[in-house]
This record gives C-alpha cells, structure tokens and sequence, in this order.
C-alpha cells in the first residue's frame, strides 16, 4: 500500500506530522464462501507484504467483547444490484475473483518496502 507507506514517512518528518494513525479493519466471514473469499485475500496480502490473519469464530468470542461480538453478528454483505441497475454504473470486474485475476495478469508484484 503506497498510501500507508508515504504516511508511515510523513509521519516520522516534525515538519509534516500529519497526525495519522495507521488502524486495521476486520472482516467477519458469515458464510462459506466468505470464508473461502477471505482466505484468498490474505494470500493476496501476504504477496503483497501487507500484515493479515485469520481468526476461527471460537478465537473472536474469545479475545473480542460481547459488544462487538454482537454487533458484527448483525453485519450484513451489501449488495450492487441498485447501484448498477437504478444507476446505471459498469463496474469493470463483475466480482472479486475477476478482479484478482486481472492483477494477476496484470503481473502483480509485492510494492517494494520503504
């Protein structure tokens, strides 16, 4: 990720300090295929160098609070249907898996380290 790797830099320079705060996210697999879909991505994040984990739902019950437990128990997948149907978008991969394909035709390579 070129953006997080010029902020880790204007970061460090007292002149700039761009009082940013690198965060993670987290990404809850409710199905299956999610599951399957994540587990690509951190192989994707690997080949790119970037941090990523999988934790099983028995590891999260135990390291996350009941609140957030139940909150990302209520979290849903959004769907596109409106966004191309009413909107008329094109978007230019019909989904994930076309996406990383191109990437990889594309010659996708690890961002050097900075």
């Amino acid at each position: 990720m070129h953006s997080v790797a010029t902020f880790r830099e204007l970061q460090q320079d007292p002149s700039v300090r761009p009082d940013w705060n690198e965060t993670g996210s987290l990404r809850i697999a409710l199905t299956k295929d999610r599951a399957e879909e994540f587990s690509k991505l951190e192989s994707v994040c690997e080949k790119a160098g970037l941090e990523a984990g999988l934790i099983s739902l028995d590891e999260a019950k135990r390291t996350l609070s009941p609140f957030l437990i139940s909150f990302y128990d209520g979290c849903a997948r959004v769907r596109n249907d409106k966004l191309k149907n009413v909107l008329g978008v094109t978007l230019r991969y019909p989904d994930y898996r076309a996406g990383l394909q191109a990437l990889r035709d594309d010659g996708f390579a690890a961002a050097p380290e900075v």
